[in-house]
């Protein structure tokens, strides 16, 4: 017999497995030390290093592991190594300890007890024993306790490795409480941790607090924290119009680009309602969604049903694709089924496809759309025109300063009622020359110009042709710029704080002229005079194009400051803008009776010490002072972990005036509360209330929401619905 005696000595072992699961963590270790893995280093304190770049825990082959004991004994003839006293095996981030280990390094058969504990950044296993066979990959755990993947707790009696991925419990639990005695827990004679790292609990109880609360025959859930298919939290309520409501809802994880989502709704006043949702995302620019959802109305015997159909694609090549189809029932599911106000609202579904392809200097786009008014929303309208090519010459040298563009673009009309049916087409070719002037270092002055040719063709004669000429004059001025410093400290020594008020001037002007239009038919699903105020309007209706003699000049007033309100030093950040522009009719003054100055717009945007944001928009009539239209958005951080959030809106022609708020906060860090307000004020009622809370406990959650809905055809009380829905495993 010979032995040997070190406080530190350095395995190189032959072959190295990774940690395969939670529950046997500590075999990861003892598996490196496999094969003829005794070749002790004469140069103690060697480290065993992680692969760079890859963030795993466990050794690489032909990767050192320290074993570290106060003893440290090999006999030789009987091929046995025994280590005993504060055995310590470590490599890269992984440690295991134990009182004594022994292993016969031929048969790879050992055992290792007193106090096994296995440490990694995410795990923290304890067990009285562990027997291992490092050939066959067996071992097996001895009242096994302790943490797994950052928050699982789990127990077990017995706790056996029957092959690479499969391990066996036996009278264990699993649960994400750190108590003594946990909230809530999953306990089983049996259990299986299979392929896909899931947990199969045969015959289990659930517990509550050390009381067992109810008993099923099966159950199965991931145990691990990237997304992983199984059954989601499900929802239970009672909404006054759909009765008692209980949904749940299965998660496919297909692959790391794909998954969906398949469940059930029951209504005990609607009947069932089943969903599917399947998604994909390849890359940034390419992804897309399927979703539909199926219900016979028990309540009014209508078949309802819906399928939307959203995708973008980047083929390459300069080549992009953007796709919506949205079907669905003559009544709507959306609006009678819908828990958001914005979906409850639309009058109108809205389908289309694009496909865009991009040159060095020219895009070329076909598209095809389709408006179908939604009966129930009292629309019935269809608006598709199908299908169109739009081809975009981009901004091209022609001559010296001279730049060239064009818009050109062709469409059908497929189905209307705008022209009682009848097919229509239409060309439009609007080129343009630009030519911009650096007129002082100060001044830069932008002119453009073009003549729009449109040709018309409804097919219902031979005399049916109809084209118009329009021309299009733009001019733009920017500048000059002044800019003003308000140091708040003495820049000599060192401090440098200080506002910086920024003030520039710009000018923008159109000419258009009257031209009759009247025998024209509307390509376009909006109408211009009632969705577009401003003749400076980016986004032209072809069909509709108001004429313009007109001027807009702009004061734009910019504040940054430097070091202040948190800011590290010589740090700028902008915190307010205020944007002054005042409308000049020229067209409008020339007739009589006209007026000159048109509507002043005032822009507001403030940003105070990075937890308060005001925005503002409003549009005046300069001779009466009537507002014409206003948007307001206010988001205020109060106390830590609270917030405010408040919005209005509002525009005449059409008349639309609304008001929403919200505020949002925790109290104790546990209960986190919501309360949202809806408020027409065309009508003067209250829309919406809705109340949402949370209760977050150490490894449960609870959420419910409360909401008031009114409708006009309905009592205020008749759209109340409340929903509960509790999550386990929370980590």
């Amino acid at each position: 017999m010979e032995s040997m005696q070190h406080r530190s000595a350095p395995l190189k072992p032959g072959i190295l497995h990774p940690v395969l699961w939670h529950f046997i963590l500590c075999l990861g270790i003892l598996l490196g030390l496999g094969g003829s893995w005794l070749q002790l280093s004469l140069v103690p304190g060697v480290r065993a290093q992680p692969r760079p770049g890859t963030g795993e825990e466990t050794p690489a082959v032909g990767q050192e592991v320290v074993l570290r004991a106060e003893t440290l004994e090999f006999f030789q003839q009987e091929n046995r190594l025994i280590a005993t006293g504060q055995v310590v095996i470590e490599s890269g981030n992984t440690k295991m300890y134990a009182d004594r280990m022994e292993v016969n390094t031929e048969s790879g058969i050992g055992m290792a007890t007193g106090q096994v504990r296995f440490l990694t950044p995410q795990d923290d296993v304890q067990a009285s024993r562990l027997d291992f066979n490092l050939s066959a990959e067996r071992g097996l755990l001895y009242d096994a306790v302790g943490v797994v993947t950052g928050g699982y707790h789990i127990t077990g009696e017995r706790i056996e490795r029957l092959g690479p991925k499969t391990i066996h419990v036996q009278r264990g639990s699993v649960t994400t409480c750190s108590q003594e005695t946990p909230d809530w827990a999953f306990r089983s004679q049996e259990a299986h941790i299979g392929v896909g790292n899931y947990v199969t609990l045969k015959h289990p109880s659930f517990w509550i607090k050390g009381v067992p609360v109810f008993y099923v025959p099966y159950f199965i859930f991931p145990i691990k924290e990237q997304r992983t298919t199984g059954f989601l939290p499900p929802q239970a309520g009672y909404s006054s119009t759909d009765g008692a409501v209980a949904k749940t809802e299965f998660f496919w994880a297909i692959n790391d680009w794909m998954d969906a989502t398949a469940g059930v709704e029951v209504m005990s006043k609607r009947g069932i309602m089943p969903e599917a949702n399947f998604r994909y995302a390849i890359d940034s620019l390419s992804d897309g969604s399927l979703q539909g959802a199926y219900i016979q109305d028990q309540d009014t015997g209508d078949t309802l049903w819906r399928v939307l159909l959203q995708q973008r694609q980047e083929f390459g090549w300069g080549l992009r694709g953007l796709t919506q189809i949205d079907l669905r029932s003559d009544r709507d599911i959306e609006r009678r089924f819908s828990r958001d106000l914005r979906e409850e609202s639309q009058v109108r579904t809205v389908s289309f496809g694009a496909l865009t392809k991009r040159f060095p200097n020219t895009v070329l786009t076909v598209a095809g759309a389709s408006f179908d008014g939604i009966p129930e929303s009292g629309s019935t309208q269809q608006f598709r025109p199908l299908p169109a090519l739009y081809v975009d010459q981009l901004s091209t040298p022609l001559w010296g300063p001279v730049f060239f563009d064009m818009e050109a673009s062709y469409a059908r009309l497929s189905a209307t009622d705008v022209v009682d049916g009848a097919a229509v087409q239409r060309l439009d070719l609007f080129p343009q020359l630009r030519l911009p002037l650096a007129v002082a270092p100060w001044l830069h002055l932008t002119l453009s110009g073009g003549f729009r040719e449109t040709l018309y063709d409804r097919r219902i004669s031979d005399t049916s042709s109809t084209s118009r000429e329009l021309p299009d004059f733009r001019a733009h001025v920017e500048g000059p710029i002044f800019r003003r410093r308000f140091p708040l400290a003495d820049r000599r020594v060192g401090d440098d704080r200080a506002f910086i008020h920024v003030v520039a001037t710009r000018l923008d002007y159109r000419y258009v002229p009257r031209v009759d239009q009247g025998d024209l038919p509307a390509f376009d699903a909006l109408d211009e005079a009632t969705h577009f105020l401003d003749p400076l309007e980016t986004v032209t209706l072809v069909d509709r194009m108001a004429a313009a003699n007109y001027a807009k000049v702009s004061l734009v007033n910019r504040l940054f400051a430097r070091g202040v309100w948190g800011l590290a030093g010589g740090q700028v950040q902008e915190v307010a803008r205020l944007v002054l522009s005042q409308g000049l009719d020229i067209r409008e003054a020339a007739v009589k009776d006209g007026r000159l100055l048109g509507p002043l717009d005032v822009e507001i945007e403030l940003f105070l010490q990075q937890r308060w944001r005001l925005v503002s928009a409003l549009r005046l009539e300069t001779a009466t002072g009537d507002v014409e239209a206003s948007s307001l958005q206010f988001v205020a951080a109060l106390a830590p972990g609270w917030s405010l959030v408040a919005g209005h809106h509002y525009r005449q022609e059409p008349d639309v005036q609304y008001v929403s708020g919200g505020i949002y906060g925790s109290l104790l860090g546990r209960l986190w509360l919501g309360y949202n307000v809806r408020y027409d004020g065309l009508s003067g009622t209250v829309r919406e209330h809705l109340l949402s809370l949370r209760y977050q406990a150490q490894c449960w959650s609870v959420d419910m929401r409360l909401r008031f809905r009114d409708t006009e055809d309905s009592p205020f009380f008749a759209g109340t619905s409340f929903f509960i829905q509790f999550n386990l495993f929370n980590l």
